[in-house]
Formats: C-alpha cells, sequence, structure tokens
C-alpha cells in the first residue's frame, strides 16, 4: 500500500441507492438489482475494514419547493422523483444503512452543494473517500469532479 493512502483517514460514500432506480421509478437504471448485489458485497468488506459508511439520497420536498427549476413535475407540481417520504426515495432495503452508518439528504446531483458533507468529513478528518453509487454521468460526476471546496477552501 502506498504511503500517501492512509485507510484510517478513508470514508465510503455510496451515492442515491435509491429504490426509484428500479422499473417503477420515474427513470430506472438499467441492471439495477445487479448494482444492488455488487454494492452490498463492496458495502460489506468496507464494513470489515473499518470504513465509515457515508449514503447520499436525492431527497426532495413533495411540493417541490426546492426541485430544480426545470425539474420534471407531476399535473400538481411535484416532483416525479426522490420526494422525501415515498417508499421509492427511500434506500433500498438490500443495502439500508445501518445504525453507525451516515445518511446525507440532497436535493442537486452533487453531494456537496448545499449538504452537510463537507462538515461532516471534516469532522471525521477524513482525507480519502471511496465512492460508488448510480448516475454517473450526473451525480457521481459532479460529486467527484466539483466539490465545495473548489469554490470554499476546505480540502473537499
Amino acid at each position: 500500500m502506498s504511503d500517501w493512502f492512509r485507510p484510517e483517514r478513508a470514508a465510503v460514500l455510496a451515492v442515491d441507492l435509491q429504490g426509484e432506480n428500479l422499473r417503477e421509478g420515474a427513470w430506472p437504471v438499467e441492471g439495477y438489482p445487479g448494482v444492488l448485489s455488487n454494492a452490498q458485497k463492496v458495502l460489506a468488506a468496507c464494513r470489515r475494514a473499518g470504513f465509515p459508511i457515508i449514503y447520499t439520497r436525492h431527497w426532495l420536498e413533495p411540493r417541490g419547493t426546492d426541485a430544480q427549476r426545470y425539474e420534471s413535475l407531476d399535473d400538481r407540481s411535484r416532483p416525479l422523483h426522490s420526494v422525501a417520504g415515498s417508499p421509492l426515495g427511500e434506500i433500498c432495503p438490500e443495502v439500508s444503512p445501518q445504525e453507525r452508518d451516515i445518511v446525507i439528504d440532497k436535493q442537486r446531483f452533487t453531494a456537496f452543494y448545499g449538504t452537510k458533507l463537507d462538515l461532516v468529513l471534516n469532522r471525521m478528518d477524513i482525507e480519502h473517500l471511496i465512492i460508488f453509487g448510480v448516475w454517473t454521468e450526473a451525480c457521481l460526476e459532479t460529486t467527484v469532479g466539483m466539490p465545495s471546496g473548489a469554490i470554499f477552501g476546505s480540502r473537499w
């Protein structure tokens, strides 16, 4: 193992493993049962290694007041997906958070914008993130590519 990677300063970020990604959701993820199966294995291995686990959950207010301006809405102006409190908005039971895990709710693609993720990572003194999940072209890319630290000066 390289000298630059310190496991005691690493955490896992599991991005948007929610029920809405199944076939009955607004935008299903192709092969999602396989994604969940692989996520179970990754989470189990990371827990055995002692890494803290942090989940993100795209989570919009049921009235859509925090949805993006051009978000797709239903006929009552409510979000079509990621509705706070809805069964499909919850993290899938196959990979559900355990008691010590942290869940970060977000209203945008990135896990950093407008969330407490930066505060949590800094409080935990985390330097390395092991990131996996769904929506690679949106949620993963924006989380990895433009974290808040690029704007605000923290390590993230």
